[in-house]
């Protein structure tokens, strides 16, 4: 009720604090893999795949990776993640009509109370392409600030759930990854998925960019680095 509240009246919270309180109804617990990886005082973008089943949500990404890393955290720092702006439901017209506005004004709400980022989804339609800019523009702020200040930067680059048909990465996301890398913010690789029943959280080491020497296929190839660390965490 405290959360609902904070939305309603945006009064500020810590996701750090929330999350570590929601993952203990997480059962059985969350299983931690690759901690020696976690920086444990400095910077970090954690960039992470966007597990996805019925009944778990795409808010428990945020919420298991959130109290994974703070456990090893010496300040136990908040994410501060780049979320969706709103759910579409294209495949169904009356839910995009009376759904998807709700879920826009409740994630602005939601970021503006933890310190999010609300992205349009990509490609964006021709009404978002400004609010996704300013969004980009938002997220180098942040990104240049929490370099500064060691903080984290979260994002899952398919920003939908697509693992289960295959990688899908949207154009423009490896050139986004790439200027937060640039600013300051090492890329940290973070797997999730569901193994014997267990929710378990893989970390992996540190991600250096190898760029090509066209820029035009930058964005590709930043992509695939990401999502190759990723997926490896798997194997």
């Amino acid at each position: 009720m405290n959360l609902v509240w904070s939305v309603l009246t945006l009064k500020k919270r810590s996701f750090a604090a929330d999350s570590a309180r929601l993952s203990k109804g997480i059962h059985p617990p969350l299983k931690i893999f690759g901690e020696e990886n976690i920086v444990r005082d400095g910077p970090a973008l954690v960039v992470c795949n966007h597990y996805h089943r019925e009944g778990f949500s795409a808010f428990w990404i945020a919420v298991a990776v959130q109290a994974a890393l703070a456990e090893f955290r010496e300040e136990r720092d908040d994410i501060h993640w780049v979320m969706t702006a709103a759910w579409n439901f294209e495949e169904s017209r009356w839910k995009h009509a009376f759904l998807t506005p709700i879920t826009k004004w409740a994630f602005k709400r939601i970021a503006q109370i933890y310190e999010f980022v609300n992205m349009p989804p990509m490609p964006p339609a021709e009404h978002e392409v400004l609010e996704r800019a300013v969004a980009v523009r938002k997220s180098l702020r942040m990104a240049k600030k929490l370099a500064e200040s060691g903080g984290l930067m979260g994002l899952a680059p398919e920003g939908r759930d697509v693992f289960e048909s295959g990688r899908y990465v949207p154009d423009g996301v490896g050139d986004f990854i790439y200027h937060l890398n640039k600013l300051g913010l090492p890329i940290l690789p973070v797997g999730i998925s569901e193994v014997g029943g267990k929710l378990q959280i893989s970390v992996g080491k540190m991600i250096e960019l190898d760029l090509p020497k066209e820029k035009s296929t930058r964005d590709r190839v930043v992509a695939n680095q990401a999502m190759d660390a990723i997926e490896e965490l798997f194997i």
